[in-house]
């Protein structure tokens, strides 16, 4: 995969941006934002699914922070069928409950100076997404079952994360956040190295605030 391999590169490089920092005292923040999760643009056919999101950061530098996250989206899936066969008509339901939960750990790293409310990021790192269905399918022929099934099962990605992020300081305090993140599936559920990279990518977007504790860390 040259082309995942290219991405990881660049996302990386705007991380070197903080080095000539002067050091100060190290700080944590706590966020609140909407995430949105969706396979476009990569998957034009993809739907979108939205849910809260936290988050809790640790200013290790001054244009360098740590960031570790929760976001949780879920979606209702539901399918009635029916086809002819040789036997009769066949008749399907299909009602399913999936829960997303995503777990991110990133770098943020400022690229603009601190001066002025507008500061542009940049986010990388490993995020790991969990997946809880619940499934109910019921099929019929003729008016007779023929197959039931009830049950609950998990699944997991592991993907890239990387992406741009816009503050606005709305207080010293307080701050206005757009992440812009695009995810790159490396492991796990459907991951395969044969498909294209495009079927590996979906984005996730959240917007919130932050806010910085007053107490140093």
């Amino acid at each position: 995969m040259p082309k995942a391999l290219l991405l990881i590169g660049l996302a990386s490089v705007p991380l070197f941006c903080w080095a000539q920092e002067t050091p100060q005292t190290k700080s944590a923040y706590v966020g609140a934002k909407l995430s949105m999760q969706t396979g476009q643009p990569f998957n034009a056919y993809s739907s979108s699914r939205f849910g809260p999101a936290l988050t809790l950061g640790a200013q290790i530098k001054p244009r360098l922070a740590l960031e570790l996250s929760t976001a949780y989206m879920w979606r209702h899936d539901v399918y009635h069928g029916s086809y002819n066969t040789n036997v009769g008509l066949v008749m399907e339901d299909n009602d399913a409950y999936v829960h997303t939960f995503t777990l991110p750990v990133l770098v943020r790293a400022t690229l603009t100076k601190s001066a002025g409310p507008w500061h542009v990021d940049a986010l990388v790192g490993p995020t790991l997404l969990v997946y809880f269905t619940n499934r109910n399918y019921l099929q019929t022929t003729q008016g007779k079952t023929t197959r039931s099934e009830t049950g609950s099962y998990a699944e997991h990605q592991v993907s890239l994360t990387f992406g741009p992020s816009v503050r606005y300081t709305l207080t010293p305090q307080v701050e206005l956040v757009v992440d812009a993140l695009a995810n790159l599936n490396v492991s796990g559920f459907p991951y395969t190295l044969a498909a294209p990279i495009s079927s590996q990518l979906s984005s996730h977007v959240l917007a919130g605030l932050h806010y910085r504790l007053k107490r140093k860390i």
